[in-house]
């Protein structure tokens, strides 16, 4: 019961933190970035570089440019890559400025007004590769096939595992879903993980104020480390399941002097409620 009693409000404690400040724990659901690739406005403009095998150019002579893949806007058929005329196979890449972790890339097919383009000019079977420079050669990532349920303007996400940093990223289509004059993509783009731990772990280095209520309706405070949270929850775990020592030590830091050391016992049979304040040091 006492358990119970004592992980209810840490629940409720921490709920009610992730609610007013900043938390440590999180969701076990993985997050990204943002689109880290900048916005082109030529192969090598405003920073990385964009290469292809080949581009298209139509019949007024516009020039369907790998960096237009890149310009993160599809307001037009224009906006988009598009291999050189009669091949429908190639390689798209994007090299970065410094080594980023990609783990999840975005592809959007165009946008079309315009009764010539259809939607089987989309990838339908790649691969998603790195250039890895200890091996001097390309890795595969993530691998699609028969991806052909296309509609115009439409972005579809893939995720894997990757935990290398790569400067050059590329896909690399082996084939579209059947159009014989090139394959287009309107956008690509790429994201990387966001560093959170699993569910149930601190973040080294931040701390926590533990508020413990005893038997007697008193309050003690505690400014601890996320370490010693840990410690304490363990303890009280596996003392309420019947095991361990009958008291925690607490090292107090501040106001030691005259004293080598101070150190609080606190008693298991003591302990009403006990509530976490997580928070950040600035």
């Amino acid at each position: 019961m006492k358990r119970f009693k004592g992980l209810l409000v840490f629940i409720l404690v921490f709920i009610s933190v992730i609610m007013v400040s900043k938390t440590k724990y999180y969701a076990e659901e993985t997050q990204y970035t943002d689109n880290v690739i900048p916005t082109m406005t030529s192969n090598t403009s405003p920073s990385g570089e964009v290469n292809t095998s080949s581009y298209y150019t139509d019949s007024d002579g516009f020039i369907y440019s790998a960096w237009r893949a890149f310009d993160q806007s599809n307001i037009s058929y224009h906006n988009g890559w598009a291999s050189i005329k009669g091949t429908t196979t190639g390689w798209l890449e994007y090299k970065f400025s410094s080594e980023k972790c990609i783990t999840k890339y975005a592809l959007t097919s165009r946008t079309s007004a315009d009764h010539d383009i259809n939607i089987n000019e989309c990838p339908k079977n790649w691969t998603f590769e790195a250039w890895d420079e200890e091996i001097n050669n390309w890795v595969v990532l993530d691998t699609q096939n028969n991806i052909t349920d296309w509609t115009f303007d439409a972005t579809k996400e893939f995720t894997f595992n990757n935990i290398k940093k790569y400067e050059k990223y590329r896909i690399n289509i082996t084939a579209n879903c059947g159009y014989a004059n090139y394959t287009a993509i309107g956008e690509l783009e790429m994201m990387e993980s966001i560093n959170i731990p699993p569910k149930g772990t601190w973040i080294s280095g931040d701390r926590a104020i533990l508020v413990i209520t005893t038997t007697l309706d008193t309050d003690k405070e505690y400014d601890l480390s996320a370490s010693e949270i840990d410690a304490f929850l363990n303890w009280y775990d596996a003392k309420s399941d019947g095991n361990g020592k009958a008291y925690f030590t607490i090292t107090k830091h501040s106001i030691v002097k005259p004293f080598i050391s101070r150190k609080e016992y606190i008693n298991y049979n003591s302990i009403e409620n006990f509530e976490v304040k997580d928070y950040y040091e600035e």
